[in-house]
């Protein structure tokens, strides 16, 4: 219930004390190993997370999900190599997976990484899983981080359709409003991502000076 509310801090604790009672539960590492990602101790998530996937057995996607929680915790931690490597060994284990798709793609995008193949990766999870808004959203990050705003303007409202209420989705219209010079545009969304609860370092910044700067998180 707390992964699904997004509450992180609290399942980052109440899973770390749930290890206490039970050691040999994969599902709990990867609960505590999200909940690390998500609160940015990617330190303690590359150790649990790799504590944990030695317990998985006979589970492909639970495999699968930790290759790819480790990937995210070393692009957090800017071990940009390392990231790769785990993403694609999660692709290697589930090759269906849309999920570790989107979210390899979207690290990549923030990185400005392979973009080419960030595209490639995150157009396939579209093909498969289509009409997904977040899957959309990171299309047009990754063709905003190619320099490509007018093309992922259109992504980026095709996700707006589908939520509007999403911080990200909000925060990226801001952005590359930005970028096609609509700056009162742009600060109406920021303004919106804000409310919504962006955890962006610098949204404050870019509401301010009414420019865009790379995101930190």
């Amino acid at each position: 219930m707390e992964y699904q509310a997004k509450e992180f801090s609290d399942l980052y604790d109440d899973s770390k004390a749930c290890l206490e009672f039970f050691p040999a539960n994969s599902s709990i590492y990867l609960f505590n190993g999200i909940a690390a990602n998500q609160i940015n101790k990617y330190d303690e998530a590359v150790a649990i997370l790799n504590s944990g996937k030695e317990l998985v057995v006979n589970d492909k996607a639970l495999e699968s999900e930790f290759y790819s929680q480790l990937g995210d915790a070393y692009f957090g931690l800017k071990k940009y190599e390392e990231g790769k490597e785990n993403f694609e060994e999660a692709l290697i284990i589930d090759p269906l997976s849309t999920l570790n798709m989107n979210n390899y793609a979207y690290r990549l995008a923030l990185a400005k990484l392979d973009l080419e193949h960030a595209e490639v990766l995150i157009s396939k999870a579209n093909l498969i899983s289509p009409n997904q808004a977040h899957f959309i959203d990171t299309y047009g990050w990754v063709l905003f981080q190619k320099g490509e705003y007018v093309k992922a303007k259109e992504f980026f409202d095709r996700a707006f359709d589908l939520n509007s209420g999403d911080k990200i989705i909000l925060e990226h219209l801001g952005d590359v409003y930005s970028k096609i010079g609509s700056k009162e545009k742009a600060v109406e969304f920021w303004i919106k991502a804000k409310i919504a609860g962006s955890t962006n370092k610098n949204l404050n910044k870019k509401i301010e000076k009414k420019e865009y700067y790379e995101p930190a998180y």
